[in-house]
Formats: C-alpha cells, sequence, structure tokens
C-alpha cells in the first residue's frame, strides 16, 4: 500500500521561558486518494500520543512539552484537524514574497527584486527612510526593543524560525551555537526617537536535512511603511540576492494589498497553532478511521521500524 501519510517534526530540548521541551510540527501530507478519511487527524493524533509517551517514559514524567505548528487559513482540512484535536490558533504571520517567487529567482539566477523589476516601485524617500535601519548586539537591547514594539501592539513570534514565545527568544538568537555560520544580526528601526521596528536576519540558512539557500528576514514592524523598508534595506544595504520576510503582528493583509511594493507580488499569509502538551497521550483514542483501521494505522506510525 505504501505510505498513507507522514509528519515532520523537530525539537527544541529546552524551551526557554517555561523550560518545555518544543515540538514544532513542520509538514504533513496525506496521500490524496486518503483524503477526507480522518487519516490527516489519525496521523497528527498519533504523533502526539507517540511524542507523549515516548519522551515522558524517557524522563520520569517530569519533562513538560509543547507542540507548534503552521498552516494557511485557507487550508480549511488542517485547520479542522486542528480543531479536532484541542490545538488552539495563535497569531497570523505573512511570508513575502511566496515560495514559487523565491524559487523562480533561484532557478533564473536572478537577484529577487530582478525577477519582478521592483526597483520602479523604489521611491527616494523609502531609500532615505531605509536608511535608518541599525545594527543591535546585546541581549538587553534587544528585550529592550521587544518591549516598546509590544507595547505598540506589535509581537514578535519566530526569532529562531520555530519558536512561539516572543522577547526570551529572540535575546537567545544571536547567541545560539549556528550565529556566526548563518551570519545572523538584529536591525531595529528608530525614526525620531520612536521604534517602528526589529529584523532578525539569517543570510545563510544551515538546515540539515534540506539547505536553504536563500536569507530569510524574521521581521516585527508596526505599518507598513516600515514593512516597505525592510524590502529595501535586504536588498541596498544588506545586498541578500534571494529572501523571504516574515511579517509579524501587526502587518496583516490590508497592508500589503495597500502597498505599492509589497503587492506586486504575491505573499503567504500562516497561521501558528500551538498545543500546550497536556493529555497528548490521551487524544484521539476513541477516534475512527473509514481509510484504515485505526490501531493498526497507530502502530505504523508510531514503531517505523517495523515492516
Amino acid at each position: 500500500m505504501g505510505v498513507a501519510a507522514f509528519v515532520n517534526m523537530r525539537w527544541r530540548e529546552r524551551h526557554h521561558n517555561d523550560n518545555r521541551v518544543l515540538f514544532f510540527f513542520d509538514g504533513m501530507r496525506v496521500r490524496e486518494s486518503l483524503r477526507g478519511n480522518g487519516v490527516g487527524t489519525l496521523t497528527l493524533s498519533a504523533a502526539m500520543h507517540a511524542i507523549s509517551s515516548t519522551y515522558r517514559m524517557s524522563n520520569n514524567h517530569k519533562t513538560r512539552i509543547a507542540l507548534l505548528s503552521v498552516t494557511n487559513p485557507h487550508n480549511k482540512a488542517m485547520r479542522e484537524v486542528f480543531h479536532k484535536l484541542r490545538w488552539t490558533s495563535h497569531e497570523v504571520m505573512h511570508v513575502w514574497p511566496t515560495p514559487d517567487i523565491v524559487l523562480d529567482a533561484k532557478r533564473r539566477n536572478m537577484r529577487l527584486m530582478e525577477v519582478f523589476d521592483e526597483s520602479n516601485s523604489i521611491t527616494a524617500p523609502l531609500r532615505e527612510f531605509s536608511k535608518q535601519w541599525t545594527a543591535v548586539f546585546t541581549e538587553g537591547q534587544i528585550l529592550t526593543a521587544m518591549k516598546l514594539l509590544q507595547q505598540q501592539g506589535a509581537s514578535y513570534q519566530r526569532p529562531l524560525y520555530y519558536d512561539v514565545e516572543s522577547a526570551e527568544c529572540a535575546s537567545t538568537f544571536l547567541k545560539h551555537k549556528l550565529a556566526l555560520a548563518e551570519r545572523r544580526s538584529v536591525w531595529r528601526l528608530q525614526i525620531d526617537g520612536q521604534l517602528r521596528g526589529l529584523i532578525f536576519v539569517r543570510e545563510i540558512v544551515v538546515e540539515q536535512s534540506e539547505p536553504c539557500k536563500h536569507s530569510l528576514l524574521s521581521a516585527c514592524v508596526v505599518d507598513a511603511q516600515a514593512a516597505e523598508s525592510c524590502i529595501v534595506f535586504a536588498t541596498e544595504h544588506l545586498a541578500l540576492d534571494v529572501f523571504n520576510v516574515v511579517y509579524d503582528t501587526p502587518i496583516r493583509s490590508h497592508h500589503i494589498s495597500q502597498s505599492k511594493l509589497l503587492s506586486r507580488v504575491p505573499s503567504e499569509p500562516f497561521v501558528i497553532y500551538r498545543h500546550d502538551g497536556s493529555q497528548c497521550d490521551k487524544v484521539g483514542v476513541n477516534m475512527e478511521c473509514t481509510a484504515v483501521e485505526p490501531q493498526t494505522q497507530r502502530a505504523r506510525l508510531i514503531r517505523n521500524d517495523q515492516p
């Protein structure tokens, strides 16, 4: 029969805020012919059960865990799976531009801005505005900037690309063992004494499973002008060829659609989902699946060393 579904996850040993182990589900796929039969719910349920039973058993039931994932808000099926298994939606991010645009630039060996001739949308005032980004070097500076942004209604979701807690995790960004290899840096935008944004930059993304050949920027900015300046800053100051920018709260779809620069190419919204890790071993025990027998499928998912 082959593989009916799979889920890919990674984890962080100690979550900075509450000493939890954080598991990030960064991909789940169900065979097309089996979709709509509960296989996705069963797969995620089995993964949650395996994490809880295996990890807690090896740590004498003392370790607290937390689960994190993201999905497109238009992915109704995946959002229903999260709802059934008692995950809660936390926040919305926007990724600019879409992966297809980035992939096209890499295939054509072109700079991102050259692919859609974005230079025509960069005005002289915006270029001058974008020169105001300055480097941040210390944990204290990062935490202070985070607090000021939070007072303006902004929040920073994924400074390490898989963490959901904000200021505390953000402060570890430059201390991570990969910081030098990835040429990480942090920049803040301050205009007339008012903080307008913060950017975390990973120029070279080091991934063991699949090398990422473009740069990643996580941006927390307070308005559309600051969001636009991230693009100009990445292109003209950091001289990045191909990159994605992840915009956190308060940037929304209407900010992007109203921006002449950002609206020239499509972006993708993503919803962050969380589960506090409690009672994972009880989730989905009585669940039924019309495509496969639940207990057999669960055994196959957990015991992947068996044929």
